[in-house]
């Protein structure tokens, strides 16, 4: 009988429990993947990428393209995880699909509630950075109330305090230093 020999590395990497934000992130980009190959439309991925090759125009650091990956690579279309949940959510919930659409399947819609996390993160940093910048341009806790649909000025500075708390508990190690550091909007 043959002797299978292991490294030490490779067995013990077999054995060991896999970060559960790296988990996350890469059962994101599957769903994002998923969604955009079965229910993206031709028509819908050609504006797409020309708005990606707009951006990439735009993004040009004086030392060349942006170094994220995105600038002049040949990616297939990109949706962020609000766009991925509006799209299942539109064409599930659709009585007639569009002609040549592909049926929404369970497993897309397992993708979509996949992303719910991450666009729920997403809304809620364009809302502390709003917070932020109504507060640097003068306005009132009263007026921030008013454009969130609040009560009062103390439930939108609630708000605003514990959406920091919660971006700065879910942020990675090296970019909490960051968040910690920017200056918490005053009542």
């Amino acid at each position: 009988m043959p002797t299978v020999s292991y490294r030490a590395d490779q067995t013990s990497a077999a054995f060991r429990a896999e970060d559960p934000d790296q988990a996350r992130a890469r059962r994101e980009h599957v769903a994002l993947a998923r969604i955009a190959e079965r229910h993206l439309r031709p028509d819908t991925e050609q504006t797409q990428q020309t708005q990606q090759t707009e951006h990439t125009e735009h993004t040009e650091q004086p030392n060349g393209p942006e170094q994220s990956g995105r600038a002049g690579a040949q990616q297939g279309p990109r949706l962020t995880a609000q766009e991925a949940i509006h799209l299942v959510t539109s064409l599930a919930s659709r009585t007639a699909q569009p002609t040549g659409a592909t049926e929404v399947d369970t497993t897309d819609i397992l993708a979509a509630l996949t992303l719910l996390p991450s666009a729920r993160a997403e809304l809620e940093a364009l809302e502390a950075s709003l917070s932020f910048l109504a507060r640097e341009r003068g306005m009132t806790w009263s007026e921030i109330a008013f454009g969130l649909g609040l009560r009062s000025a103390q439930a939108a500075q609630q708000r605003c305090e514990r959406s920091i708390s919660r971006m700065e508990d879910h942020t990675p190690a090296s970019d909490a230093s960051t968040v910690s550091n920017r200056k918490r909007p005053q009542g």
